[in-house]
């Protein structure tokens, strides 16, 4: 990643981290583990994780896309946004999974 796309990210991980928050309720910590912005800025893949069921975190963020990038609008100075994508970050998933094993 660029300067460019590094700060760019930046700004979306601390504008989307307190959005977040009400999630929290129902899917436990929730954490943005990394933002990686395309070189284009045509999308950014925010990479989140949570305490309990991180797919359906995934799918719910996936569904509210819209409503995070009129947040990031107001906050961000170029003139267009990048296409929000969320993935489940498999490292940390993997990791919880070899924990678990082994606790075993």
């Amino acid at each position: 990643m660029t300067t460019r796309t590094e700060q760019i990210a930046s700004v979306i991980q601390r504008g989307l981290a307190r959005h977040l928050l009400p999630y929290e309720q129902e899917y436990g910590i929730v954490t943005i583990m990394r933002v990686v912005v395309m070189e284009d800025l045509s999308e950014a893949r925010i990479f989140v994780d949570a305490t309990r069921s991180g797919r359906r975190l995934v799918e719910t963020l996936n569904r509210r896309v819209g409503v995070f990038a009129r947040e990031l609008r107001g906050i961000m100075t170029q003139k267009r946004t990048p296409k929000l994508i969320f993935r489940l970050d498999e490292g940390t998933v993997a990791s919880r999974r070899i924990d678990e094993l082994l606790e075993e």
